[in-house]
């Protein structure tokens, strides 16, 4: 399994969406299928860590 945490932007403006727990599933897939369901103008995608870099649940 991995996690992926996942952020969006619309122009300067960025917030975290969620962390994705992907167990056999592709990456691709669900950003595509988000991309569906939000506004947005990228995806930010990294490690979740919390703000002082420590792993997070």
């Amino acid at each position: 399994m991995s996690r992926t945490d996942l952020a969006v932007s619309k122009g300067f403006s960025f917030h975290p969406l969620t962390v994705l727990e992907l167990r056999g599933q592709k990456l691709e897939l669900r950003l595509l299928k988000i991309a569906e369901q939000q506004d947005v103008d990228e995806f930010i995608i990294g490690l979740p860590k919390s703000w002082d870099g420590k792993q997070t649940e």
